[in-house]
């Protein structure tokens, strides 16, 4: 039952986070200015190689909007971490206290970070088993959106 209830919270986690980040990280703006900052980079390339001295005076007026739209999007990206990471603790918090003596052997080692290096395991304990159902619901969530904008366009 205990692996039924972390992954029903994972779940509930992941969906939570990703309408989160939709709401208050305006995705379509993020896109927007990064498009802006692509065109940028993009012309400005263009201008050092050629040594159009104009143009890169021109770009060169341009880089406090840029700067400002570069910070803009910082803001955009933090607003739903501060929604997000307390959730998060409190969630880790419960499923940790909650299910102290759970542990489950997968029949694949996964990677997992520890300190600065990887270790391949495949015995995870509530929290691990609970980020893992995090990524996957998370990732299944991002691929589905993707392929249904495409069938829509």
């Amino acid at each position: 039952m205990s692996i039924e209830l972390i992954t029903l919270a994972a779940v509930i986690y992941a969906s939570f986070s990703i309408f989160i980040n939709r709401t208050l990280g305006n995705r379509k703006r993020l896109d927007q200015i990064r498009e802006e900052i692509n065109k940028y980079q993009k012309e400005s390339n263009e201008a050092m190689k050629k040594k159009d001295e104009k143009k890169l005076k021109e770009l060169e007026n341009k880089q406090d909007e840029l700067l400002k739209m570069t910070n803009e999007m910082l803001m955009l990206q933090f607003k739903p971490l501060l929604v997000i990471l307390p959730v998060f603790f409190l969630a880790s918090s419960f499923i940790r206290s909650t299910f102290p003596e759970f542990v489950i052997t997968l029949p694949i080692s996964l990677p997992t970070p520890v300190g600065f290096s990887i270790v391949w395991r495949n015995v995870f304990g509530p929290f691990g088993w609970f980020i893992i159902c995090v990524l996957i619901t998370s990732l299944l969530v991002e691929i589905s959106t993707a392929l249904l904008k495409k069938k829509v366009k």
